[in-house]
């Protein structure tokens, strides 16, 4: 039997014991923005210590604006929410204006995030500042749209 995304599951109530929000419950069950990105401006990717993976990958514009963003992530719920939230919070935004984000700012964007998960914040905005840097030196004149 498969279930819907909005059906609430035993899954969703355990979750919610656990302290993930509403919202991070339907990105985890959405795997919202979970995909590998054709021909990416950028790809950023880290390895948390925990052994969870991650890559954020951004399509940007001639303008600097991210236009698309997705991640892949090997590694628990957290990590999977973390890459959901990151990914909705920088689209439509320019590199410069997320370069500052920290695993609060994606704590805030979803209401709640288990303290022992917040590394998994930490893991996605680590890929996110490694595609910046890479973009960075890969486009010198970037760093006019980055600075």
């Amino acid at each position: 039997m498969t279930t819907k995304a909005s059906e609430v599951t035993k899954q969703d109530e355990l979750m919610r014991k656990l302290g993930y929000s509403d919202k991070g419950i339907k990105y985890y069950k959405q795997k919202l923005n979970f995909r590998e990105l054709d021909m990416p401006s950028v790809k950023g990717e880290e390895l948390g210590h925990c052994g969870d993976y991650m890559s954020v990958s951004l399509k940007l514009d001639e303008s600097g604006v991210i236009r698309e963003a997705v991640f892949e992530a090997l590694g628990c719920a957290g990590a999977c929410i973390s890459g959901s939230a990151l990914t909705v919070m920088i689209k439509g935004k320019t590199l410069k204006d997320v370069k500052d984000l920290d695993e609060n700012d994606i704590r805030e964007h979803l209401g709640a995030l288990p303290h022992n998960k917040m590394e998994c914040a930490q893991l996605a905005v680590k890929a996110l500042k490694n595609a910046i840097e890479k973009y960075e030196e890969n486009n010198k004149s970037a760093n006019q749209l980055i600075s």
